[in-house]
């Protein structure tokens, strides 16, 4: 028997070309080559082709370097390794973003932006309307657009179907439309692929517009003139094309294992290169890049407006502390940033399990500690962990229920909270004011507490009332008069809504305690008066699960030069608006002395002049 032959970069390069067409005003068809001089795409075998739209956690899981995972513990099994990664070829219709040094060596990168478009989204798709039914014998060809006269836009051709089976069948390839308009007639007679969706091109024929949204002088048109109209989003459109991909790749290649991919891509913040110093002081301030995200200079796909989680590490032989914020940014994507020259090296396990699901940036909680140490969470997707207390590890072992908050201290100290708001911690003998805190809560009513990892007194602790309690006595001076400025802010906008807070539908009930007591721990006794225990709180009539707080501001302000004195304990009252872009909701990590995250009360509608308070604040700290 004659052995197969191997398929080649070049081959499937090739093969690529058959469906799309190379164009001048297109990106480089060979976007990331190999820098090997004995590098030969003719004679570089593939084993895998990797497939998606972006760069993705997922698409750097396979075509990336692969990483230690000896250092950390967790709870969800990490996929097999294997003994030699595949030689792997990679597709992208975007690439622009692309993290070349993520790129594993050998790898090819290919991509396509205006041919894909053209010929495998809603344009001039051949293979759609065969799909759908068109009789391709008798299709018109819709050209020029954008200025580009060659560029084929849209196809047309004949059909005899009845309206519901036609959008059965575009739902059986899209998965969904984003709006459909019945025309005049139930049956249908004539299919019109296509791009763009304004007025002009309606009575060429039926259209898509932007990206994701049908013009509304499109759809006037087509109503106008009794067209019936199915709108699909460009980036399902972009799916499709990576499916029909998928399939071509496999028919003509079924010894390669073809991946593709689908979920969205994460942006990556790099810090400016700077001149390494010998001793590294603890700062105060928030690191620069970090700082650049909250600018309102930034383009909307890099401005963050909501952050979900938010943490901040020690210092480690860098300049500046290592940095994560999962967020929802102006552009309503949600995100993943980070600083990633320390991020990868210092926390590598940490680094890839935080991008190895889709919906990471809205459901990934992640606390820092000293020496490396880490916690990381996620709903349905488990934890992750390295050098933390053996008790706490015992006990996330021990449970069958994946942690919502978790706070890691100074000392050895720890901190967890579940979803139904049991509470367990174990302060070695530290944070007097807080155990005593936690001890006299009413069940149910803290809704997440933050120790520092460097000050064996220093925490934050919310409330489901509204009310936070916090001790930085010793912290900043800045900090701390920043911090009264804003509560005082947040607190006077409160009495302005009490009515609001008070009424019975703004107020979430918590059920009492009957005649529970708390469960001691099997840990050793201390003789400090205080207790480590875990509390059993009976189920809630209300949603657990409540969106994460929004913090409180902790950067310097010049102008403030008058500092307000401040106690051992602070306990403040604020009242909480949904963020549109201005305050956000966010679980902060304490680095040091930071100030931690502010709890989520009834939403209430604040009246125009407090919004610009808030947003005021917001401006002079970022």
């Amino acid at each position: 028997m004659s052995r197969p032959n191997k398929v080649t970069q070049a081959t499937v390069t090739r093969f690529v070309e058959t469906f799309l067409p190379l164009k001048g005003n297109d990106v480089q068809r060979l976007y990331h080559v190999p820098r090997n001089p004995r590098y030969d795409p003719e004679t570089a075998i593939v084993e895998q082709i990797v497939l998606s739209v972006t760069p993705t956690p997922g698409v750097y899981s396979l075509i990336g370097h692969p990483s230690d995972q000896s250092t950390a513990c967790s709870t969800v099994p990490f996929s097999q390794s294997y003994l030699r990664s595949p030689r792997s070829l990679c597709f992208l219709h975007r690439p622009f973003n692309l993290d070349r040094r993520n790129v594993r060596k050998g790898t090819l990168v290919l991509s396509s932006h205006t041919s894909f478009d053209e010929v495998l989204t809603v344009g001039w798709n051949t293979a759609l309307a065969k799909r759908l039914g068109v009789d391709m014998t008798n299709c018109i060809c819709i050209q020029g657009y954008k200025g580009d006269p060659e560029r084929r836009m849209g196809i047309i051709g004949p059909v005899t179907v009845a309206m519901q089976e036609m959008l059965n069948r575009i739902q059986a390839q899209f998965g969904a439309s984003e709006l459909a308009h019945g025309g005049l007639s139930d049956e249908i007679r004539f299919v019109t692929i296509m791009n763009a969706f304004n007025e002009d091109e309606v009575h060429r024929v039926l259209q898509m517009a932007q990206e994701r949204q049908p013009r509304v002088s499109g759809l006037e048109a087509a109503k106008a003139l009794g067209m019936s109209v199915v709108c699909v989003g460009h980036r399902q459109a972009e799916d499709w094309g990576i499916r029909y991909m998928g399939e071509a790749l496999r028919k003509a290649f079924p010894n390669v294992h073809v991946e593709e991919v689908y979920e969205e891509e994460v942006m990556v913040v790099r810090e400016k290169k700077c001149a390494v110093q010998k001793h590294v002081t603890h700062s105060h301030e928030i690191p620069p890049a970090l700082r650049q995200l909250f600018s309102s200079s930034m383009s909307p796909p890099w401005r963050i407006a909501s952050p979900y989680c938010l943490a901040l590490a020690p210092h480690v032989n860098n300049q500046e502390p290592v940095w994560y914020v999962g967020c929802k940014t102006l552009d309503g994507e949600d995100k993943q940033f980070f600083s990633q020259t320390y991020f990868d090296v210092n926390y590598p396990d940490l680094a890839r399990w935080s991008k190895s699901f889709s919906n990471a940036a809205r459901s990934c909680f992640i606390t820092f500690g000293q020496n490396f140490s880490y916690f990381a969470c996620a709903q349905g997707r488990g934890s992750i962990w390295a050098g933390i207390p053996s008790d706490l590890e015992a006990k996330v072992r021990k449970s069958n229920e994946t942690p919502t908050c978790v706070s890691l201290g100074a000392k050895n100290a720890w901190f967890l909270m579940y979803p139904d708001r049991r509470l367990a911690w174990d302060f070695h003998g530290h944070y007097s004011i807080l155990n005593k805190i936690i001890v006299d809560a009413a069940p149910g009513a803290i809704t997440y507490v933050a120790i520092s990892p460097y000050h064996q007194e220093h925490f934050f602790v919310a409330f489901h009332d509204g009310s936070v309690k916090y001790n930085f006595q010793g912290g900043p001076p800045q900090w701390t008069t920043l911090m009264n400025e804003v509560f005082s802010i947040w607190n006077a906008q409160r009495l302005g809504q009490q009515h609001v807070i008070n009424s019975p539908s703004a107020q979430a009930q918590v059920a009492p305690y009957a005649h529970v007591h708390p469960q001691r721990l099997h840990t050793p006794v201390h003789l400090q008066p205080q207790s480590n225990g875990v509390f059993g709180v009976p189920p809630s009539p209300i949603a657990i699960h409540q969106p994460p707080p929004p913090p409180a501001p902790n950067t310097p302000m010049n102008q403030y030069i008058q500092p307000a004195q401040q106690g051992a304990v602070q306990n403040v009252s604020f009242p909480y608006k949904a963020p549109e872009h201005g305050i956000s909701m966010i679980p902060v990590e304490l680095p040091g002395d930071t100030i931690a995250p502010l709890p989520k009360l009834a939403t209430i509608q604040l009246g125009d002049q407090a919004v610009k308070k808030r947003q005021s604040f917001l401006s002079k700290l970022f």
